[in-house]
């Protein structure tokens, strides 16, 4: 069950990079068992159908180059990244302009603020030290 689970994940388009996790991971579009047993020809990398004879796999027939099948990789990476990027300046702006006078509050003598752990943790170990009472407030130094 966990098998059919996990390639159901990895053939699903992701919301934020457009992309399935097999493309990013293998460079094509996974081939379904439907699209088998159909024989419907997929796009090739550069739009085109290809002849149904020759495709092999999602995007690539006969003649694709291990070089080319990097390049793919690459560039959806790069894509991804920078779609990745711009949903997180989305999401912070979006958080940012909900609570606008917690976002640019200054910190003054008697807040409470967490500092955090800079050393390598691991995933159920604290992550922030404190809380700390701030003693002196100088923008950007803050004593504690």
């Amino acid at each position: 069950m966990i098998p059919i689970a996990s390639y159901a994940y990895n053939a699903s388009k992701n919301a934020v990079t457009k992309f399935t996790p097999f493309l990013l991971m293998f460079g094509r579009e996974p081939e379904l068992t439907l699209d088998r047993a159909l024989r419907t020809p997929h796009t090739a990398l550069d739009g085109k159908k290809p002849d149904v004879k020759r495709a092999v796999g999602a995007h690539f027939d006969v003649d694709t180059s291990n070089a080319e099948i990097r390049k793919v990789i690459c560039q959806t990476h790069k894509i991804a990244a920078e779609r990745t990027d711009r949903a997180a300046k989305r999401t912070m702006e979006t958080t940012n302009m909900a609570l606008p006078e917690q976002a640019n509050r200054p910190l003054r003598p008697g807040n409470l603020i967490y500092e955090k752990e800079n050393s390598t943790t691991t995933k159920l170990e604290p992550k922030w030290k404190g809380p700390f009472p701030v003693l002196e407030a100088q923008t950007p130094n803050v004593t504690i």
